[in-house]
């Protein structure tokens, strides 16, 4: 893979949908920057059952969207791209008030439930948005695709858990982290768009600092690399080259496992979002001073 370090604004929504990428995307969105890849696990041969959606909503606010299918290839696709278009298309008219952009998220996940349900084929998927404003953020997910915040030292805060037997036992301490990734039960959701009792996980509003970065991603990313390992990728200053980093250790792995016994071949998307550190020289005031 080869990159560039420059980064045009993003101003109209993007969709990704059945998308083989080669190499990462980078935007410039509102007070920060945006990188996205996705990619099916087996370039040319299968094809790929996530989506992905970014929306610019202002200079200031933007929601990030994750969806991994399921249900067989068609299905599964289907069902992640209803999830995100029918989202994407609430927010591109959210109406006004506080809670506009909250509430556009919610209708949309409630509408692309029932359409999924209405295919009749069985076909479900996750969902993953992640809502920016100003200097706070909040999570809305329903399944196993997650979302972490890597702070500027490399701590990672916090994490969405993922709705499976294996995610709630990792948060009630029954199983570590490299255990559950080789559970033979990992495969197993507890909830998705598309099921009779889906419900949908809305976080708080939690801060967001210069120099915090988001991690949103399907089991593509979270089954080949550990979470350090994704926190050390991540503090690459360059945004884009981190999440080239955290792509092509995920893939090699899905080919070949090296020292770290991980591998799991599965689509993979990755959204990264990091905020940039305000540009203090240009609020500076300066008055002359007279030297004798």
């Amino acid at each position: 893979m080869t990159y560039t370090d420059a980064a045009s604004p993003l101003e109209d929504a993007k969709f990704y949908l059945r998308r083989e990428m080669s190499e990462p995307e980078a935007f410039a969105l509102g007070d920060g920057d945006v990188v996205v890849y996705t990619s099916p696990r087996r370039p040319g041969h299968a094809p790929n059952e996530d989506a992905a959606g970014i929306v610019p909503i202002d200079g200031e606010s933007a929601v990030l969207l994750v969806a991994d299918g399921m249900g067989g290839q068609a299905a599964g696709a289907r069902a992640a791209g209803i999830a995100v278009t029918r989202t994407i298309e609430r927010l591109l008219s959210p109406g006004e008030g506080e809670s506009a952009v909250r509430n556009a998220i919610l209708d949309g996940i409630e509408e692309s439930n029932h359409a999924i349900r209405q295919l009749g084929l069985g076909a479900g998927t996750t969902f993953l948005a992640i809502e920016i404003a100003a200097r706070y953020f909040r999570s809305y997910h329903a399944g196993d695709s997650i979302a972490l915040l890597v702070d500027g030292s490399g701590q990672t805060p916090w994490r969405t858990a993922p709705h499976s037997p294996v995610g709630y036992a990792i948060e009630a301490g029954v199983l570590d982290e490299r255990a559950a990734m080789k559970h033979e039960n990992r495969h197993l959701l507890a909830n998705a768009l598309g099921q009779r009792r889906m419900h949908l996980e809305i976080g708080s509003q939690r801060p967001l600092k210069p120099g915090d970065t988001l991690i949103l991603a399907t089991d593509g990313l979270f089954d080949n690399l550990l979470m350090d390992e994704i926190a050390e990728r991540v503090r690459n200053p360059v945004l884009l080259r981190a999440v080239g980093d955290l792509v092509k250790t995920a893939a090699r792995r899905m080919v070949s496992p090296d020292s770290s016994n991980l591998s799991k071949p599965d689509d993979l998307t990755v959204i990264a979002y990091r905020q940039r550190a305000p540009d203090t020289l240009g609020t500076l005031e300066f008055a002359p001073v007279e030297t004798g």
